[in-house]
């Protein structure tokens, strides 16, 4: 069974759940009893929904500190300066290889030629093709 798949048949089966609640217990979650972390049947019912959906696949970024060399890392989320700014002077990706990524550590940091991921992911590749010969 593919996600779409699997996502419709958790579809119906939360449409089924919440079908068969009672609409004052489906409101309680509007009438400030519920904190939103599951004390009642609407946040039970997503948060069961929530843990069996796939999962992200996490994305691979370069890190960079001021004056030091860059660091891959691999996050879920996209970084921000308020989740990441404290670790990374500034942070570029999300980069499609980790080949691009090393070659950006390795190379990239103020080579004029990279000035954008795929120019990047397009240089590792020639590169690793030339070193091949």
């Amino acid at each position: 069974m593919n996600d779409k798949e699997k996502i419709k048949v958790l579809r119906k089966a939360l449409q089924d759940f919440l079908d068969s609640q009672d609409e004052a217990d489906l409101l309680e979650h509007d009438t400030g009893n519920c904190n939103g972390i599951g004390n009642c049947v609407l946040c039970d019912a997503r948060m069961a929904m929530a843990d069996t959906m796939p999962m992200k696949r996490p994305k691979i970024y370069v890190g960079n500190r001021a004056n030091q060399k860059g660091e891959i890392f691999k996050s879920v989320e996209t970084p921000l300066e308020s989740t990441h700014g404290d670790k990374y002077s500034y942070v570029l990706g999300p980069f499609r290889t980790m080949r691009g990524a090393r070659f950006y550590v390795n190379y990239g940091s103020g080579n004029p030629h990279c000035t954008h991921v795929s120019h990047i992911e397009k240089l590792a590749k020639a590169d690793e093709m030339h070193k091949s010969f």
